[in-house]
């Protein structure tokens, strides 16, 4: 785990842009025109979250995860991002387990401080040895930038798990932090 931190840091160190800016276009460019914006990415964000997992059967879990989520710029409102993460559920039930989260994101921007969220990927559930696709819709408040330091934005996420057995429902809350 440690080897993977310091792999993810040294990544994270190499690929972000200095340029980009959540709330502008990168420097150099106009951001009236979509023709100038160059594609950059910010691979330093990372997101910290909790929630709970439901199922059809009437199941609960708790969770809570962090991720790394890389961040590229597309066009004027658009951007694309991974998010790369691992959680912890059944919190408190005593018998946790590991859920690795991949997923793919389009994020659009037009409503600021609001970023609007929809993508997909999958889950791996350690604790039952299964792969289970989803689907993810999100709403994220950007924070101002003055006086909050490393903290940019506040989430809320919705994400429908495709189980073989029960449905699955995920509802987290969380905060992106830019290292």
């Amino acid at each position: 785990m440690k080897k993977l931190a310091s792999f993810i840091f040294v990544l994270t160190s190499a690929l972000s842009s200095p340029g980009f800016s959540e709330d502008s276009s990168p420097s150099g460019s106009n951001p009236s025109s979509s023709t100038s914006v160059k594609k950059s990415l910010v691979a330093n964000w990372f997101q910290v979250t909790g929630g709970a997992i439901f199922d059809s059967d009437g199941g609960f879990s708790g969770v809570t995860g962090l991720s790394w989520i890389p961040t590229l710029l597309l066009s004027g409102n658009w951007r694309l991002r991974v998010s790369l993460g691992a959680m912890l559920a059944n919190l408190g039930a005593g018998n946790g387990f590991f859920v690795g989260d991949g997923n793919l994101m389009l994020l659009y921007t037009e409503a600021k401080p609001l970023t609007l969220e929809v993508g997909g990927g999958g889950q791996y559930w350690d604790g039952r040895r299964n792969f289970h696709p989803q689907v993810r819709a999100g709403l994220g408040y950007r924070l101002p930038s003055s006086g909050l330091g490393f903290l940019h934005a506040v989430h809320l996420y919705y994400t429908h798990i495709f189980t073989p057995v029960v449905t699955s429902h995920q509802v987290m809350a969380g905060f992106s932090i830019r290292l």
